[in-house]
């Protein structure tokens, strides 16, 4: 995605952490903007908590798909 402006909505957090900016949209209003790392380590952030959430799923998935 080089040279181009790409939309991507994701499920997962390594899917949008080499997006050069990351913008939250909470029921069409625009709540978060920035880099990827910024948004995660904002304290009290939107993008953070959700990022928080998503980390712990996926830590959960992965052990899962060890086990099988």
């Amino acid at each position: 995605m080089v040279d181009r402006t790409s939309i991507v909505i994701a499920h997962r957090l390594t899917t949008v952490e080499k997006c050069n900016r990351v913008v939250v949209i909470e029921d069409g209003v625009v709540v978060e903007e920035g880099k990827f790392n910024d948004l995660k380590n904002m304290q009290d952030g939107y993008f953070a908590h959700l990022a928080a959430g998503m980390q712990k799923k996926e830590r959960r998935e992965s052990k899962i798909s060890l086990k099988d």
